[in-house]
């Protein structure tokens, strides 16, 4: 009998990104220094005795990701959605304001799009598809990462603007 891992859980998520590394488990374990055997036990949903830590946990993605292997941050998305978050991958922030005008443009591009999406659901049917799904989760993500990408420029930007004024007992951010 076989068992279904899915990529909705996090432990599962895990557990397949790590058969679907370059050499599999085996050099996944060489790679952290591990025992092959302690690491597949470490992975299986199904051994209660051994445990991965939280560096573990963002080592193998981390390492998954160096690799190139699809789906390398789904662990992090089954764990985020499993405590009612999401994570998304930001750009790195600009401290430009051409950059952040920009990325106002981006955002209102997205909205847009997802606008455009949702009222061709509403005009035909009413019915959400797979397909349109994913066009509106796309959109929906683009535009959060904008947001979120914005926010951290506007951030950076005051970082830079007043980096000699530092409050009393603070440590700048």
């Amino acid at each position: 009998m076989t068992c279904e891992y899915l990529d909705s859980d996090p432990d599962d998520a895990l557990y397949n990104l790590a058969r679907r590394y370059p050499g599999k488990i085996a050099a996944l374990a060489l790679r952290m220094g591990r025992e092959e055997s302690t690491l597949r036990k470490q992975l299986s949903p199904a051994v209660f005795t051994h445990h991965l830590s939280p560096e573990d946990f963002i080592r193998i993605i981390e390492l998954c990701a160096e690799a190139n292997v699809p789906g390398a941050y789904q662990p992090l998305h089954a764990l985020s959605f499993r405590l009612e978050h999401i994570a998304l991958l930001l750009p790195p922030a600009d401290v430009d304001a051409g950059e952040m005008f920009g990325q106002v443009l981006l955002m209102l591009r997205e909205e847009g799009a997802l606008a455009s999406n949702i009222q061709d659901v509403l005009a035909n049917d009413g019915k959400i598809d797979q397909q349109k799904l994913a066009e509106i989760e796309g959109h929906l993500e683009h535009c959060i990462v904008a947001l979120a990408t914005l926010r951290e420029q506007v951030r950076a930007k005051h970082r830079k603007d007043f980096a000699t004024q530092i409050p009393c007992g603070r440590a700048p951010r």
